[in-house]
Parts: C-alpha cells; structure tokens; sequence
C-alpha cells in the first residue's frame, strides 16, 4: 500500500514536470533574468528592511558569471521541497498568465 502510494505521487510529479517543461517555461533566452526579478517579488522580507532603499536586488556582472544579491530572510523547508517539485508553489493557488 505504501509502494503504491510512492509511485503514485512520483507519477503526478513526473506529469506535473512535463507539462510545465513542455508549455510554461523559459520560450525566450532572456527569461531568467524575468524570473529572478520575479522570485524577488515573491521573497520574504525583515520588517526592518521597510525603509527606503528595501528590498533589494543587485545584478553583478562580472566577465565569467553573473552574481545576483537578493536581502530576503532567506529559505526554511517548504521552500526548498517546492523547489524539488515541479508544479509545487508554496505561494498558493496560481491564476494562469505569465509564469515564471
């Protein structure tokens, strides 16, 4: 009963994981720079980060790679299970547009 439950939340993943590869995701070059933008709208912020000036996001490109500095609180376990599963938000329910 346990296997069975195993691969079938493995299936819906899988499902989940195709379709948004297949139909949502990254159709220009220049998306991620999009989706880190919007992932910084998305973050948590300390109240004393309220003022002027917060929160932040920096771009520093350097000649072999590109540094992105974000002052978000940071990640706790449900962000990074969400991460590891396709289709998962912990944002809620999603209404259907530009995802990213």
């Amino acid at each position: 009963k346990e296997e069975a439950k195993l691969v079938q939340r493995h299936r819906e993943r899988e499902g989940r994981g195709l379709h948004r590869l297949s139909s949502d995701l990254y159709t220009r070059d220049t998306h991620f720079v999009l989706e880190l933008v919007q992932n910084a709208d998305d973050n948590s912020y300390p109240e004393v980060c309220r003022g002027p000036g917060f929160p932040s996001l920096v771009f520093v490109l350097e000649r072999d790679r590109i540094v992105i500095l974000n002052n978000e609180v940071g990640f706790v376990e449900k962000n990074i299970r969400a991460l590891c599963d396709v289709g998962r938000s912990t944002k809620g329910v999603h209404r259907y547009g530009y995802i990213g």
